[in-house]
């Protein structure tokens, strides 16, 4: 391979990656135990979660929290779904017992 298509396929790897990371939805910052980003569920559903959820964690101690999201776009859900765990950090921190469900709408 000659140098000009070394660094062709260098650069267009690069590229990729780029677009890559770019394309990657972002995790919200977590506020509330439901976090709706389509208002798919209206404020009483939302609250009813909640209050189920926070008696619950008063209950058990382990944490749940629901994440509502229009697409993960180019990333596969589960990929999306570790990005999210890494950074909101539910559950007690040496028993790992918190739970996030996630739900991609389209």
């Amino acid at each position: 391979m000659s140098r000009l298509a070394r660094t062709f396929a260098s650069g267009l790897f690069l590229l990729l990656c780029a677009l890559s990371a770019w394309a990657q939805v972002a995790v919200p910052e977590l506020s509330r135990r439901v976090t709706d980003l389509t208002a798919t569920l209206d404020a009483g559903p939302v609250a009813a979660l909640e209050g189920k959820m926070a008696a619950f964690e008063a209950q058990k101690g382990s944490q749940i929290a629901v994440l509502i999201v229009p697409t993960t776009q180019l990333e596969d859900i589960a990929q999306f779904g570790i990005r999210v765990a890494e950074q909101w950090k539910i559950g007690r921190e040496k028993i790992d017992d918190g739970v996030i469900l996630i739900v991609a709408r389209d």
